[in-house]
């Protein structure tokens, strides 16, 4: 990561042994810009160093211990696209990069346009303006006089009603946008 103040930072050896790590350095402590992140595989001797009773961090207090320790520790340097999702922001952004290509993932459904993708059975009017890169989910449907601008991602059923506006927004499944309306039981 260019900015791995947010992060635990790591060395490892070529063999894939952690030489030194760090949990959320300041500048000035900055050794490495591999971060620590992903999934950990664990040994069940890992709970030694799992004090009972109390709340742990594993960047801050595990893992720091097992290494003072002197106790095996691994990492894999990963290359490629990578994003911590834990806030609504970097969740927006993540899927923003995919529209944009920068991750190569399979997006479902067919290209309608360049940068405007609509999902197996998807419905856009033909009075709705839609401004890509956008993703319309499967069975979405996009009424007349909405608009949906650029990053705007729709999930499964979701309806879109006349005059709704959506810009740079993620919509999961199952949902209606719109002014109120009755919905007839059949």
């Amino acid at each position: 990561m260019e900015n791995p103040l947010e992060f635990g930072i790591v060395i490892t050896r070529p063999d894939g042994s952690i030489d030194r790590f760090l949990e959320k350095p300041t500048w000035g402590q900055v050794f490495s810009d591999t971060i620590n992140t992903g999934v950990y595989v664990l040994e069940p001797e890992i709970f030694d160093y799992i004090p009972g009773g109390q709340q742990v961090d594993f960047s801050a207090d595990v893992f720091p211990a097992l290494l003072e320790a002197g106790k095996p520790l691994f990492g894999y340097v990963a290359e490629g696209y990578w994003e911590d999702v834990g806030t609504l922001e970097a969740y927006v952004k993540a899927h923003q990069d995919v529209l944009d290509g920068k991750v190569e993932v399979d997006v479902a459904g067919f290209r309608l346009e360049d940068g405007v993708w609509l999902g197996e059975g998807a419905e856009v009017h033909p009075n709705a303006k839609i401004e890509g890169p956008c993703l319309i989910g499967d069975y979405a449907r996009v009424e007349a006089g909405a608009e949906l601008r650029e990053y705007t991602v729709l999930g499964s059923n979701v309806r879109v009603g006349a005059d709704a506006f959506l810009h740079r927004s993620v919509v999961h499944d199952n949902v209606y946008l719109g002014p109120p309306c009755a919905f007839e039981a059949r």
